[in-house]
């Protein structure tokens, strides 16, 4: 069994860079929580007798799509990009297209 490994000069520095690029990140805007909710919750009240997670995986939103036959998790997307999604189910559902895709 080895020892405790040091870490290089180099790779402290490159950890310290990580640190404060997290540390300049713009925090997200609170807002977007509400106009999250207000979109799912309009989406929901035209079939009140799904549940919410038969809600999301119907509108494909557990596991999104950005090109057909290619199925990815949308744990690391930004909410921007829920949003948009978001967004284009709400068209689609509009024009009467309940198919979502």
């Amino acid at each position: 069994m080895e020892g405790k490994r040091e870490l290089t000069d180099e790779q402290i520095n490159e950890l310290k860079n990580i640190f404060k690029q997290w540390d300049e990140l713009e925090p997200r805007d609170p807002k977007r929580i509400e106009e999250i909710l207000r979109k799912i919750g309009y989406l929901w009240m035209k079939t009140p007798d799904w549940r919410f997670f038969q809600l999301l995986y119907n509108h494909g939103l557990l596991i999104m799509s950005d090109k057909p036959g290619y199925i990815r998790d949308p744990f690391y997307d930004e909410d921007d990009k829920l949003l948009k999604r978001l967004d284009t189910i709400l068209k689609t559902s509009e024009k009467g297209d309940d198919s979502y895709e």
